[in-house]
């Protein structure tokens, strides 16, 4: 973090800042620091030019800062538009539903459970076949309360990972001590 905030001011004029703006504020956020995370992810929005595929990364970074600084309205709104640009720009399955579980996610900080349950089916559905995703689902689904979904997710993860995920591992050993079937 302290070289990209040390080079980043230099490299202002150009866009690939973008790039280093994006690191920063998602190292920022997991670090639970959602004013630097906020300020690291709307300077590279600035730094972007209109319509680049980065802009619903940095929306999502931004959805990140704001939950990280209990600003749930605005972590809403930033995770909204992150689900929105990333519907317009290229990219595969895995980042559309990686977006929408950030939305569910956010919803669920924001306080509807029931509109995060419904994302959570959209993002990924019966079929989807991404451990990490499944594992993030049955984490999400876990703190709403539904475990009979919770599990679910979670016994998928570890099947399509063939059991070499531990994060599959340890979503489902949570959901299954949640339920009281440890």
């Amino acid at each position: 973090l302290d070289l990209i905030e040390t080079v980043a001011p230099k490299l202002s004029a150009d866009p690939r800042v973008a790039i280093l703006r994006l690191a920063a504020a998602r190292e920022q956020a997991r670090q639970g620091d959602g004013a630097a995370a906020r300020a690291s992810a709307l300077a590279g929005l600035k730094a972007l030019p209109e319509g680049s595929p980065f802009a619903a990364d940095l929306q999502a970074a931004l959805a990140a800062a704001e939950r990280a600084a209990k600003r749930p309205e605005a972590a809403l709104a930033a995770a909204r538009k992150a689900v929105a640009l990333g519907e317009s720009a290229a990219g595969g399955a895995w980042g559309r539903a990686s977006r929408e579980l950030l939305l569910a996610e956010t919803l669920a900080f924001a306080g509807q459970p029931g509109e995060a349950r419904k994302m959570v089916d959209v993002a990924v559905g019966e079929g989807s076949g991404d451990p990490a995703l499944l594992s993030r689902a049955s984490a999400l689904l876990l703190a709403v309360k539904d475990l009979p979904a919770a599990i679910a997710r979670a016994r998928r993860a570890v099947e399509v990972s063939q059991g070499g995920d531990a994060r599959a591992h340890v979503a489902l050993g949570e959901s299954l001590a949640a339920s009281g079937d440890a």
